[in-house]
Order: C-alpha cells, then sequence, then structure tokens
C-alpha cells in the first residue's frame, strides 16, 4: 500500500533555489523509512511538507495514495500524522504524564477531560519506553535527551497511521538510543515511520527503505544495501574515501 506519494514536487523558500525540484516519489507504509543527507539537504523540510506543515511551491503529496495532503484540515491532521521535532518546545508547568495526555486531544471533543482509556494508553507508552518513573517530574527539570523521550512518548499517544521523528536520537544515551530503536522497528508493524538520521549505522540497522538527500537537490530513494554504500555515502557527505566502511557500515572517527 502506497503510504504517502509525490507528484512532480518542487520547493524553495522565498528567494532561494529550489531544495527539491521535480521529486517524484512513493512510500510504502508498514515500514520505517530513513532520511540521510547532509545539514541543510533538505530532510526537515521534506518531513514538513509531507505533514502539511509547508506547502509545495509545485506539485503534490497524497496521503494513501490519492488524499491530497493540502486537502485535510488543519484540526484534523493530527488524526493522521504525529511529529517529534530536533527541538521541542515545552510548555514547562506540566508534568511529563500530563504533557504526554496532550497527545490524546484530537481523540476527543473539544474541552472533554482525558477518558480513562486516554490515561491508559499515556500509561503504557510511558511504560514502554522506559520513562514512567518520572512520570510526576515537572518538564522544566528534565535533561534535553529526556525531553526528547516525553516528546516521542506524546507523539505515540496521539496513534496516527504516520510517525515522522526528525532525529530523535541525537540527545540520546546508548541505552535509550537502543530502546527507542527497538520500538521504532515494533511499530512498523501498524505504522508508517519517517526517521531522519545523521548516523549511517542507525539507518543501515533499523531502515526498510532509505532516502538520500544531497546539496544539490537530488533525492534518491533505496533499499539500504544498495544505498548505504562507502562509495554512496563517500560522495553524499563530501568526505575524503577511505572513511567510511561497509558491511556493516562503520565510521573511522580518527
Amino acid at each position: 500500500m502506497i503510504a504517502i506519494a509525490l507528484q512532480n514536487v518542487t520547493f524553495s523558500y522565498p528567494d532561494q533555489k529550489p531544495i527539491f525540484e521535480t521529486v517524484n516519489l512513493r512510500l510504502f507504509g508498514n515500514q520505517v523509512i530513513t532520511l540521510l543527507g547532509p545539514n541543510g539537504s533538505g530532510k526537515s523540510t521534506f518531513i514538513k511538507l509531507c505533514m502539511g506543515f509547508l506547502a509545495p511551491t509545485a506539485g503534490d503529496i497524497l496521503f494513501n495514495g490519492d488524499l491530497p495532503v493540502k486537502k485535510v484540515p488543519v484540526h484534523q491532521i493530527g488524526n493522521y500524522v504525529a511529529y517529534v521535532p530536533q527541538s521541542e518546545s515545552f510548555p514547562y508547568h506540566l508534568s511529563v504524564f500530563d504533557y504526554v495526555l496532550l497527545g490524546r486531544t484530537g481523540k476527543n471533543r473539544l474541552i472533554q477531560m482525558p477518558t480513562a482509556s486516554d490515561t491508559a494508553v499515556a500509561e503504557e507508552i510511558l511504560r514502554k519506553i522506559g520513562i514512567e518513573t518520572f512520570a510526576e517530574r515537572s518538564l522544566q527539570e528534565l535533561s534535553g535527551g529526556e525531553q526528547q523521550l516525553v516528546a516521542f512518548a506524546r507523539a505515540l499517544a496521539q496513534q496516527a497511521p504516520f510517525l515522522f521523528l526528525d532525529e530523535i536520537a541525537a540527545e540520546l544515551d546508548l541505552k535509550n538510543t537502543l530502546q527507542v530503536l527497538r520500538l521504532i522497528r515494533d511499530l512498523a508493524a501498524d505504522h508508517t515511520i519517517i526517521f531522519s538520521t545523521h548516523d549511517p549505522q542507525i539507518a543501515e540497522a533499523i531502515s526498510d527503505s532509505v532516502i538520500l538527500f544531497s546539496p544539490n537537490s537530488e533525492v534518491i530513494i533505496g533499499q539500504p544495501k544498495e544505498l548505504l554504500t562507502s562509495q554512496m555515502l563517500t560522495k553524499l557527505y563530501e568526505i575524503p574515501s577511505g572513511i567510511i566502511r561497509e558491511n556493516p557500515i562503520q565510521i573511522n572517527w580518527l
């Protein structure tokens, strides 16, 4: 099943050269689709386009292959997509648990109080992510990595079919990175997950499909074994040959 389709999509910010030009992609459902590319190559912009936060300069983006994103009312977009940005703006007066409950807002009528079902969903998500022990802590008490986990929990509480994660592992330690990646892999049974990262090792470990973004507006989609090669990544990041080894992907930092 086609989850998201891009048809002749071009996008540029005002008075700037196009980030994307005539992009045609079909993203299939129940997959982890990883976005990889240098800083400024368009990964975050791509996510915002797919969610309807930005409108293409030309072309169309479709949910489920036939529903134009631009025709989804703003108040209904949360029924389709959940989003964890690189940097979340937190209402620091809330507890972790109350913030995660905000993810249930779209499931209820206006001004309706959270139901017992909403509470159960939030509790289960906190447990799955492994942060149930600080459910009652204030958001302002948390580290950057802990806040990222809470933002992930709030997004999961929406129970939306499309999950967009913009560099969610950037501030996580090894234990929490492993926890989140395993959960993402499990979630692909019922969700389509668009996941950006700067780590090709993570991309190789978790992806069903990979999209490479280059600074010259080129966008390539394929299988990890086809695209996550030392030759492709050396060209993509414009780094000297020999820095990246493959099978599995390894980076020689020194």
